[in-house]
């Protein structure tokens, strides 16, 4: 998933013009779009959670010999940047769903922003899981 990143964004970016262009947000009325705006910022900051909670996990393995080999081949830093793209991604979804939540300005363009920016964060979180998985499933008793 070398490319997954960038392919997010490209991804994020055709569904909100989509979005936009057909005026799909539209049909929300202004209070439909404060709860939409509040369930975006509450699973947002309820995943940055979980995020931080995976990278815990993450530093109380670092002793392991996996780990540590993952560390002298480069592949722990990729791992921990892909950590750290994902929680900056679902910080700012969480952060742009509150501030249109409670601006009430502009409601529709708010709640595009944030709707993009959390799909964003939630194809990133695709390979974040992935990239977990195969650090965790490799950590066997063989492996100390």
């Amino acid at each position: 998933m070398k490319h997954w990143t960038k392919w997010s964004v490209l991804i994020c970016l055709l569904i909100g013009w989509g979005v936009w262009k057909y005026n799909l947000l539209s049909r929300l009325s202004a209070s439909d779009a404060r709860t939409f705006l509040g369930l975006l910022a509450q699973v947002s900051v309820t995943m940055l959670g979980f995020l931080l909670a995976a990278l815990a996990i993450l530093a109380s393995i670092a002793g392991h010999r996996l780990v540590r080999n993952m560390q002298k081949t480069g592949h722990y830093r990729v791992l921990l940047s892909c950590f750290f793209i994902d929680t900056v991604a679902y910080g700012f979804a969480a952060a742009v769903a509150l501030v249109a939540y409670l601006a009430n300005t502009h409601l529709i363009l708010g709640t595009l922003l944030a709707m993009v920016s959390f799909l964003f964060a939630s194809l990133l979180l695709l390979d974040v899981g992935w990239r977990f998985w195969l650090v965790l499933t490799h950590l066997g008793p063989d492996n100390n």
